[in-house]
């Protein structure tokens, strides 16, 4: 009922009127259409134009930041991914590249006795598979063919890290830019494992043939070809710059013009602090310390048009969630609603108890980001119960997705998520 209440498209002089006909007598039925018609409607629709006014100056407060971009993350493989489409970006370059392994780098690993990396797999796997898998470090066997030999070897698989910190980066070039961080559904890259291989004897420098390694029952689930592809692009564009009177320090304005910025959503993707960021027709201007006019790196985020993915993509897109949620029941169920998984799951309702001990293996998709800023007390658990609608390998990591976002937006609760039997 909260939900309903709170929800657009809700019309509350249809419920009382449905409710007054519920009322038999029809004397109390007059009197109570008078009380709620010179009352609680017009009190009603009074409150409800000035939650919209408040929300719509708060929007116009923040600026509107959390609805200027979004974060999609899809899938490709190199056999299928359109350099041309324009709109999705491999988040490593080198993956569109054919895998080369170096017999050099191999020789010398093994004669070392060290492991390398040779490729990436994909795993259609659920969240709580690949935990277990990768705790018992399984040992994998197969061979390296070269020439007319064959020499035994072993691999083993660790956790990929290099697309995580690609989303850690984006963080803090977000929040430098002076924009509020939205969670990254990054269910697919915590699901890209590296294989590492180490010589069951020793190997001598010759050209390699094939690697084949036995991955037994999970042969059918690991997919070689795949890499991940986000809407961020990587571009440098040089600036104007100019000094600005300051009493304490130099400071220095620069400036990048329209006509030398690429279309899409722009940030600069500079370690360096940004004091201050303004955006106009004519360009970007940002205020820094640096005096340097040269090429700096940028980002920028594009919308999805039409592009193939080998997997659903996924996306942080909220589309009429509250800017600042109130803490009630109805604003929750708002936030999820707005996220667009409905056609996944739904929310069926938000409990408040006073202990609870989670059953799902969900996880943190902030894991690494904004740890430091979480409110380091003992907090009330919030749990959000959901219906499955559709269950596969991707639905834990949606949940931990909603969950965290739904963390961050109330981080005075200790949010959990599960599913209803």
């Amino acid at each position: 009922m909260v939900n309903k209440l709170l929800d657009k498209n809700f019309d509350m002089d249809k419920l009382i009127e449905s409710r007054l006909l519920e009322i038999e007598s029809l004397e109390d039925r007059k009197e109570t259409r008078e009380i709620m018609s010179r009352l609680f409607k017009e009190l009603y629709h009074y409150t409800d134009a000035k939650i919209a006014k408040l929300e719509e100056s708060v929007a116009d407060e923040l600026g509107k930041k959390e609805e200027t971009f979004c974060i999609n993350i899809g899938v490709s493989t190199r056999s299928t991914f359109d350099v041309t489409e324009g709109s999705m970006f491999p988040m490593v370059k080198a993956d569109m590249e054919k895998v080369e392994v170096s017999v050099d780098e191999l020789v010398e690993a093994f004669q070392q006795g060290r492991e390398v990396k040779v490729f990436s797999v994909f795993c259609e796997m659920g969240y709580d598979e690949i935990k277990a898998l990768l705790e018992k470090k399984r040992e994998f066997h197969g061979y390296i063919y070269m020439g007319n030999s064959q020499h035994p070897i072993t691999a083993e698989l660790r956790c990929n890290t290099e697309y995580s910190s690609l989303v850690k980066k984006l963080f803090r070039v977000v929040t430098n830019n002076g924009f509020s961080w939205n969670t990254v559904c990054t269910a697919y890259l915590n699901k890209f494992l590296d294989v590492y291989l180490k010589a069951d004897e020793m190997l001598v420098s010759q050209e390699i043939d094939n690697i084949d390694i036995n991955f037994e029952e999970y042969a059918t689930k690991f997919k070689f070809d795949c890499f991940p592809v986000w809407n961020v692009e990587e571009y440098t564009c040089i600036s104007e710059v100019k000094k600005v009177a300051n009493i304490d320090h130099a400071q220095y304005q620069h400036f990048f013009s329209k006509y030398y910025l690429k279309p899409g959503f722009t940030l600069i993707a500079e370690e360096e602090s940004i004091l201050t960021r303004t955006s106009g027709p004519e360009g970007i201007v940002a205020t820094t310390m640096s005096s340097d006019a040269r090429k700096w790196k940028m980002y920028r985020i594009l919308p999805i048009t039409n592009m193939y993915s080998a997997y659903p993509i996924l996306s942080n897109k909220s589309e009429g969630a509250p800017i600042v949620p109130a803490r009630t029941v109805g604003d929750v169920f708002r936030v999820v609603n707005a996220l667009g998984y409905r056609d996944r799951m739904g929310l069926k309702d938000v409990l408040f108890p006073d202990v609870y001990k989670a059953k799902e293996p969900i996880y943190s998709m902030d894991k690494g980001i904004t740890e430091e800023f979480e409110v380091k007390v003992l907090r009330q658990p919030m749990v959000l119960q959901f219906e499955q609608r559709v269950f596969d390998f991707l639905s834990n990591d949606i949940l931990s997705f909603i969950v965290t976002t739904v963390q961050r937006k109330y981080p005075e609760f200790l949010c959990y998520g599960e599913w209803l039997s």
